[in-house]
């Protein structure tokens, strides 16, 4: 994928969490500087991880990567109650945060046609299990902490 498209996307992706963070969630977040790099930080401990689909003009993932203490700060803010990682309706919340973060950066894709999955979200239950690096990286600070938003790109 050339660099132009890598810039779109992180502009496209930065707006569309900025926006779902303060109107849903009440929180103002800032998107640091993109990391097309590959490089991943370490993501010692247990976590959450919602993923999105894409297909069509390019082909790959782009996730929302939380630590459980932010996911569970999110979720809680996004329902308007305490809820806790075993609960069905956290699982529910992180992928529909993943789904309107990745559903309104997609309706920004200048130029490009591509449709987006159902949301897959999958609890991190050991620092151990590892990601392939993500070709574009956008870490997001806020109130409830740090997480980041994660494009892999089918070869």
């Amino acid at each position: 994928m050339d660099q132009t498209t890598l810039d779109m996307l992180a502009l496209t992706l930065s707006q569309a969490v900025t926006d779902v963070c303060s109107m849903m969630l009440g929180e103002d977040v800032t998107v640091g500087t993109p990391d097309v790099a590959g490089r991943v930080p370490d993501h010692a401990g247990d976590g959450v991880r919602g993923s999105i689909d894409i297909t069509g003009d390019f082909t790959g993932e782009a996730s929302i990567h939380l630590p459980t203490a932010t996911a569970i700060k999110l979720v809680s803010a996004f329902v308007g109650v305490d809820i806790k990682p075993d609960d069905e309706a956290f699982v529910d919340a992180i992928g529909e945060l993943a789904n309107m973060v990745v559903g309104s950066a997609k309706a920004n894709f200048e130029g490009l046609n591509c449709s987006i999955s159902c949301p897959t979200v999958r609890l991190i239950v050991e620092a151990s299990e590892s990601y392939p690096p993500p070709h574009l990286r956008l870490p997001v600070t806020g109130e409830s902490g740090d997480f980041a938003i994660e494009v892999l790109l089918a070869a």
